[in-house]
């Protein structure tokens, strides 16, 4: 996953840059399975998560630097397990928002918190609208990144984010909105 700041004068062209230069370099290599692109209108924060094969895959992979130019510098890059990975394949590239929620997990219970995930979020984000859930987990920090997909901007707004597992998280999560610039 990777973080940039990109001017709010230039997100349109780091988008398009990242579609149409981007995209077609890293859909071609080796082991790639998916991505996305979201975008914050409000303050010009991006996030691209790919999605690889195998570790192995993802480490031989360098991205490419089309948008570094644009963004001022190259992004800030942190690599996660897919713990959960819930796409309802027939809506795959139909997603217009994101809600990204991160958080910081006890130490020893990032099993507990896939766990609840899956037996709880998953099914309750079958909401009108809903197209996806990743969780991405990293059980050195202890860091989990929920990621939902929707449709569109009012049926996120409108299903409530499942609570089950701010008992087992430390400190507060955030929990941001974003648009979905590509969804691969």
């Amino acid at each position: 996953m990777n973080y940039r700041q990109v001017p709010l004068s230039r997100l349109d062209e780091a988008l398009r840059t990242y579609r149409e230069s981007t995209l077609p370099v890293v859909r071609a290599r080796n082991g790639f399975s998916g991505g996305l692109v979201l975008a914050d209108r409000g303050d010009g924060k991006t996030i691209a998560v790919s999605l690889w094969d195998t570790e192995a895959d993802m480490e031989a992979s360098t991205p490419p630097d089309h948008v570094d130019v644009i963004s001022g510098g190259p992004p800030v890059r942190e690599v996660y397990e897919v713990s959960v990975y819930d796409r309802l394949e027939p809506e795959l590239g139909e997603a217009t928002h994101a809600r990204v929620t991160t958080r910081q997990v006890q130490s020893g219970n990032m099993d507990e918190v896939i766990q609840t995930y899956l037996n709880s979020a998953v099914p309750l984000r079958r909401a009108q609208g809903s197209i996806g859930a990743i969780l991405l987990t990293d059980r050195d920090t202890g860091n989990a990144v929920n990621i939902t997909l929707w449709k569109s901007e009012s049926e996120m707004d409108a299903a409530a984010p499942s609570g089950d597992v701010d008992n087992i998280s430390v400190g507060q999560h955030t929990r941001d909105s974003y648009e979905v610039g590509a969804d691969i």
